[in-house]
């Protein structure tokens, strides 16, 4: 699932990848430590568009 970081405190860190998170960055987690995420306030879940194959074929 993923979500993008809306509010990181001064005292929270987090880390993805061995990379520090910043505000605004979206990452791709499991659902369950995603939704735990969201439930604090700390993110909100991106909404992903279902992918057309037809858009990439010219016509």
């Amino acid at each position: 699932m993923k979500i993008k970081f809306v509010k990181i405190n001064h005292d929270q860190k987090f880390v993805h990848n061995k990379k520090v998170v910043n505000v605004g960055d979206v990452i791709d987690l499991p659902k369950e430590r995603a939704v735990a995420l969201v439930m604090r306030g700390v993110a909100e879940a991106v909404k992903e568009a279902p992918k057309n194959k037809n858009e990439s074929k010219d016509e």
